[in-house]
């Protein structure tokens, strides 16, 4: 949601982040204007505060119908960012806004709202390492992904599985991890002097590690549309239900699609998207298909649309 609150000040529009999160969260918020509250379980208020608002945008795994419902015939303008997954619990003629690749072809006809890979938001920071498609030359850094929290444990396992690969052995290797991985301790102790782990670090730092990388393994998520925009092939894990929505990107032409993670195939399915992505052709063409589908404009595209509907 930070790209979309930044586009909407830089439209002169006086925007309010109403977030509840940890203290990483409202470090990032820090120099916004922000209501720090559990609002789902303060519903009225939520209401209250919500009922004059000219556009009020949600985003939300939970749908509380009732609240929801009061505010639709309140504000003028509302929208739900959801997938296709979850637009298909919202009220027939509820405004949506899907930026899933491929959400334009694919979604529920009587939605109205915003669809497709053109209004994915990305965060300001991205924008300093973008670089045309003949800049990158092919290497050998493997940069993993695998969430905050790494549910499943994934980075271990990975790491495990590419050291064990003597064609892998001297690759750079960086992962994103934070402090409070469950095995953080474990991961260091181990593989700190043949990892560049980033530890909690910031975007800027983030997204320069990214364009350094010849490929990333990631599961599905919103950083997904961050690496088609740096355009870096990905190998795409999902690990949670709520990434089901994530398969469209099995047809981009972008993404190596592992699929849903299972342990008896993992180590396989990773060997093989690498391989995949030895071949120059492939990791070429995979860059310029993600590169095509982001363009980066998505958040100035939203809050145009909107503001002028």
């Amino acid at each position: 949601m930070l790209p979309l609150f930044d586009s909407f000040i830089e439209n002169d529009i006086n925007t309010t982040f109403i977030v509840e999160g940890d203290d990483v969260i409202y470090n990032i918020l820090e120099n916004r204007k922000t209501i720090q509250t559990d609002w789902l379980s303060n519903k009225e208020t939520f209401y209250i505060s919500h009922n004059t608002q000219d556009i009020v945008i949600v985003d939300t795994l939970e749908y509380p119908t009732t609240l929801f419902n009061r505010l639709r015939h309140t504000v003028r303008s509302m929208y739900f960012v959801c997938d296709s997954y979850l637009e298909s619990k919202l009220p027939f003629g509820t405004h949506v806004l899907n930026w899933r690749v491929n959400a334009e072809l694919n979604h529920i006809r009587n939605q109205k709202g915003l669809f497709g890979s053109d209004f994915v938001p990305l965060r300001q920071e991205i924008f300093a390492y973008k670089r045309d498609y003949d800049e990158v030359q092919y290497g050998k850094n493997i940069f993993i992904s695998m969430g905050s929290g790494d549910i499943l444990n994934l980075i271990p396992k990975t790491l495990e599985i590419l050291f064990n690969s003597e064609k892998y052995r001297d690759y750079k290797i960086s992962a994103v991890i934070g402090k409070h991985h469950k095995q953080y301790k474990e991961l260091i102790n181990r593989y700190g002097l043949k990892v560049n782990f980033l530890i909690n670090g910031s975007a800027s730092e983030l997204f320069s590690l990214i364009s350094k990388s010849t490929v990333a393994i990631a599961s599905g998520g919103h950083s997904i549309y961050e690496f088609a925009y740096l355009g870096i092939p990905t190998l795409h894990v999902l690990t949670a239900n709520n990434q089901k929505p994530a398969l469209s990107w099995d047809s981009s032409n972008f993404t190596y699609p592992i699929g849903w993670y299972d342990e008896s195939i993992y180590s396989t399915k990773l060997l093989n998207g690498l391989e995949h992505f030895l071949d120059f052709n492939n990791w070429k063409t995979s860059r310029i298909a993600g590169m095509n589908l982001v363009d980066g404009g998505g958040a100035s595209r939203v809050v145009k649309s909107i503001i002028q509907k």
